[in-house]
């Protein structure tokens, strides 16, 4: 009652809270910006409820028909200016329109919180503690100077103060400070290139040739070399694009024969500057999801990410793209945390078209979207599910579009889900089916000591295509699907709390736990996919002692595992 009846003091915000609930309005129109309506649409406001309540009380009294002739005509005169004074009220010109960063501070100022309650009387005390009890977040608000003292309060002065943090002079401050500590890493990013690097970079480099030499239509088909192209076709499109600029500056490189295991110089500096550069995705999803937050908080999640030990690993020493990647997520989560859920979804969608491993959060995304999205009544919440169904078939289409008419989507398919090279990485990730094999291998030992003749297995675990051999010589063969289901069963907590509580806050967390759930139980992963749940849950690690503990317990446990590929 107390949401549908007070939404409209957030009104311009975009945003849908869980719980408004007000107690008082007399020190509405003092409020230095107008984030709530002016002073007259709250007059207007007050005497609605005011006449409606003197109705409701008419009513009562009339329910016995010895009154019913007398009040019939107060009743009826109550009830035409109720509803003239409603009709004035939505006639009423909205509140000054807010600068962009004014609403974008407000919208996470208030999603941020589960509930908000103005006014510091008894009720408002009661009511706080009730919330709190029931483990929501309580933003609290009051005009008078002396309240304001707890972290989860503000008074008038203080949050006119926040406005005017606001201002357009912030944003370029924040991005400079920003830019100075992104260059500074840049400058460690540049040492480390003539370092050790994988085999992958010299996949790259043959996807540059691929793109560049072969027609589309010739992309997932080629077998010139073993390293095919296996990545979904918005990053064979960057590959493309990004072999204009090889091309210019060595020929050699994008040859799709004679650059096979090209390693002068001017690839590798290519190929590292590309990564460097493909950073900046990476610069602004951080910029954007610290936007909002207090500038010792800021650093920090800045230092964790751009600073994150793994990432150095993994992509200026290993050789990988996986910044620019974890850029478009975080651009999706942050809009997400902001309650942009149209925005926040496609910008996902367009992820799985660059790197479909990130599909393990999709269940996630959706259950979230359903709810918080979705919501609203049944033509509403299937016309916004239309909205967003029609946009993520729009990007898979102009992914997959062109293989579509080309004939080419099975074989797109096939390579990007490579289910015959086993069940383990050759860097393979430390998760639950090491010790599924480790069980394997030690009951096998056992049964050999005591005189049992098993045949060990020829297949092995970790050696690419193992074809339909299986490596387990006791338990049961692990397939796809049975990891598929042992994902599903492990995210199955966490979907059930979306389904129940689809708060924007909590997103970041959720999406990070399924990434952990792929990590643990998903076929075929390599290590550094451990990166996956460590750089989300990097930004929410400054909101609590607890997240913290989480997030550092992970990061050494990541930041170890990774570094067998230096």
């Amino acid at each position: 009652m107390w949401k549908q009846r007070n939404m409209w003091i957030v009104q311009g915000l975009d945003v849908d809270l869980k719980h408004i609930l007000i107690s008082s309005w007399s020190w509405a129109s003092s409020i230095k910006h107008c984030f709530v309506p002016s002073a007259v649409v709250v007059a207007l406001d007050v005497m609605g409820r005011w006449l409606g309540g003197v109705g409701k009380i008419l009513e009562d009294v009339v329910s016995s028909r010895r009154n019913f002739e007398r009040f019939m005509m107060p009743l009826c005169c109550l009830g035409m200016i109720n509803g003239i004074l409603l009709l004035l009220k939505r006639i009423m010109p909205k509140p000054l329109q807010q600068s962009r960063t004014n609403l974008l501070h407000y919208r996470q100022l208030i999603v941020s919180h589960d509930a908000v309650v103005l006014g510091t009387a008894l009720n408002e005390r009661i009511l706080s503690s009730l919330l709190s009890v029931h483990r929501l977040k309580v933003l609290h608000m009051d005009r008078n100077e002396y309240y304001g003292g707890e972290p989860t309060s503000l008074n008038l002065i203080q949050c006119n103060c926040m406005m005017e943090m606001q201002e357009s002079p912030r944003t370029p401050v924040v991005m400079a400070q920003l830019s100075w500590f992104f260059g500074i890493a840049t400058i460690v990013k540049l040492l480390l290139i003539p370092s050790y690097h994988s085999t992958d970079l010299e996949v790259h480099r043959h996807w540059l040739a691929i793109t560049h030499s072969l027609p589309l239509s010739q992309w997932y088909t080629d077998e010139t070399s073993e390293w095919t192209l296996d990545y979904p076709p918005f990053f064979a499109y960057l590959e493309c694009f990004l072999s204009m600029f090889a091309h210019l500056i060595d020929p050699q490189i994008v040859h799709l024969h004679h650059g096979l295991n090209y390693k002068a110089n001017s690839a590798i500096y290519f190929q590292r500057m590309s990564v460097i550069v493909s950073d900046l995705f990476l610069l602004y999803g951080v910029y954007r999801s610290t936007l909002a937050l207090a500038s010792l908080k800021r650093n920090l999640i800045w230092l964790l990410v751009i600073w994150s030990p793994g990432l150095l690993i993994v992509d200026h020493l290993h050789f990988q793209y996986n910044g620019f990647l974890f850029g478009w997520l975080l651009l999706s989560l942050s809009f997400l945390a902001q309650g942009r859920d149209v925005m926040g979804g496609f910008l996902f969608a367009v992820l799985l078209c660059f790197k479909h491993l990130f599909a393990v959060a999709a269940p996630v995304y959706f259950v979230y979207l359903l709810r918080h999205y979705c919501r609203g009544g049944l033509v509403r919440g299937f016309a916004r599910l239309s909205v967003m169904g029609a946009i993520v078939v729009a990007v898979f289409a102009a992914a997959y579009g062109p293989f579509v008419y080309h004939g080419q989507i099975q074989q797109v398919i096939r390579r990007m889900f490579p289910f015959g090279r086993g069940l383990c990485h050759a860097y393979w990730a430390p998760n639950f089916w090491v010790f599924y094999i480790m069980l394997d291998k030690g009951i096998f030992f056992l049964l050999r000591k005591f005189g049992f003749n098993i045949p060990a297995p020829v297949a092995s675990f970790t050696g690419g295509l193992v074809g339909d051999a299986s490596p387990f010589a006791i338990l049961p063969r692990v397939t796809p699907l049975t990891t598929f289901i042992m994902v599903l069963l492990a995210l199955s907590p966490c979907l059930f709390r979306t389904w129940k509580d689809p708060r924007p806050r909590l997103i970041v967390r959720s999406v990070a736990y399924a990434y952990t759930c792929g990590f643990l139980f998903g076929w075929h992963v390599h290590e550094k996919a451990s990166l996956h749940f460590s750089i989300p849950l990097a930004i929410v690690a400054v909101e609590s002692l607890e997240d913290a503990k989480h997030y550092f317990l992970l990061s050494i446990g990541n930041a170890s595992s990774l570094l067998s590929l230096c």
